[in-house]
């Protein structure tokens, strides 16, 4: 019977301070809340920073110059392009080049960051990690 009142005050003593946790990092969301007010891949943009990702005019213009430029391009080999992911690192030994100055052109530029074709896709990486940030892919797979 101790045992049992023990337990109880422990869950009345404990239970306010367990309800108000946050989750443990890396668990991913709590129930009911969405991961867009942060960043992409969990990561804050700074204000007077240009984002970690395209932007949607960005997008549109990469996927005119993969569609334009399609028959130049050669696409990954299956295994290879399943690891082509966000928040990853390009894969050792992937097939790279650094995208045209035309298209750059175009682009915001963004210090400590690479855009590089990589078979019918373009990626926005870390420089030096070469992690991925952001892909556009090109429609006409």
């Amino acid at each position: 019977m101790a045992f049992l009142f023990r337990r109880a005050l422990l869950a009345a003593l404990l239970g306010p301070s367990l309800a108000s946790a946050q989750p443990a990092q890396g668990r991913g969301e709590p129930h009911g809340q969405s991961p867009q007010g942060r960043g992409r891949q969990g990561q804050r943009e700074r204000p007077g920073q240009a984002p970690v990702a395209f932007t949607a005019a960005e997008q549109a213009l990469i996927s005119a110059w993969l569609a334009a430029n399609a028959a130049s391009l050669r696409p990954l080999p299956p295994g290879v392009a399943r690891h082509l992911a966000r928040g990853k690192p390009l894969p050792p030994g992937i097939a790279k080049r650094a995208a045209p100055p035309a298209l750059l052109a175009q682009l915001i530029s963004r210090p400590g960051y690479e855009v590089l074709v990589v078979g019918t896709a373009v990626v926005l990486a870390q420089a030096g990690n070469l992690l991925v940030h952001d892909i556009v892919r090109s429609a006409l797979r």
